[in-house]
């Protein structure tokens, strides 16, 4: 009986390798680093720079210049200062509808909700991505997924999937 788990367990292990690797694969011809499969959350802290494509909702704190571009014309996206910067400020701000925005020297926070966005941060920033989609990291810092997959952000760039695509596959 423990022979035939072990052999399960084991044929299990090379699969799911197997899988992994399948999805690496799939990485685009322009992007660096590799490729680690999430399920639908991502986290990050670091400095450096930080581009996020997807749909679903971003928070980011971050301080640095944030550009954000709205493909599918649905992106809903708020603002708000930092805490320590300015305590009695509204909790946050609807930014008028936009193919894109630019935040120069921005510290504070942003929130981009829909169904195409692209979202480029550079500086000291903190994010949590929930959705289906790609993040590329480059920097110094920590990333970890809901699923417990973690790891460190890489100063040559890292590309990180994360969520469901629509049709059920795993991103």
């Amino acid at each position: 009986m423990h022979k035939r788990i072990a052999v399960v367990l084991t044929a299990l292990t090379v699969f799911m390798s197997m899988t992994v690797a399948a999805f690496a694969t799939e990485a685009p011809a322009d992007t660096d680093g590799t490729i680690i499969t999430g399920s639908g959350v991502l986290v990050a802290k670091g400095r450096g720079k930080a581009v996020i494509r997807g749909e679903g909702i971003v928070r980011m704190a971050v301080g640095g210049n944030v550009t954000i571009w709205d493909f599918a014309g649905d992106a809903r996206v708020f603002i708000g200062p930092h805490p320590e910067d300015d305590p009695e400020a509204p909790a946050d701000t609807r930014l008028a509808a936009s193919a894109r925005y630019d935040l120069v020297d921005f510290r504070g926070y942003v929130i981009v909700k829909g169904s195409d966005f692209k979202i480029r941060a550079r500086g000291k920033m903190w994010f949590r991505a929930r959705g289906t989609g790609a993040v590329f990291l480059k920097g110094r810092g920590r990333w970890h997924t809901n699923n417990g997959t973690a790891g460190t952000w890489d100063p040559d760039g890292q590309r990180i999937r994360f969520g469901v695509t629509r049709d059920g596959v795993a991103a």
